[in-house]
């Protein structure tokens, strides 16, 4: 019991850490467009950081901690459909400007509902 007591802990403080490094990543977008930085340029790091981060962080999320949760059907439920408008924030293309606009402000939202709700 012990063990999956410590694994539980070490999946939570990944996922904690991956909050912590998305809120980061948030604070970069705005940061870019302050100091003007090609959208362009803004696009292609968070395109690098949805798919080294945040997929991964989606997928322990619902492959491990979702299924703990059962008796939290609505929490679960609103993070999935978090999940799945945020990847296709993350594939819009057709402008990119309001797509970093929107994703920064909807993965920040995210994030401070998966620190008070979800965990």
């Amino acid at each position: 019991m012990n063990s999956l007591i410590a694994k539980r802990e070490r999946t939570l403080q990944f996922l904690q850490q991956e909050q912590e490094r998305g809120l980061q990543f948030c604070w970069k977008i705005r940061r870019g467009f302050k100091k003007e930085i090609e959208p362009e340029r803004i696009s292609k790091y968070s395109h690098w950081f949805f798919q080294n981060n945040l997929l991964p962080h989606f997928g322990v999320e619902e492959d491990f901690i979702f299924p703990l949760l059962k008796d939290k059907d609505s929490i679960i439920k609103r993070a999935l459909i978090d999940h799945r408008r945020l990847t296709r924030l993350f594939k819009d293309t057709a402008d990119v400007k309001k797509s970093l606009s929107l994703i920064e402000e909807e993965l920040e939202n995210y994030f401070r509902f998966e620190k008070q709700k979800l965990f």
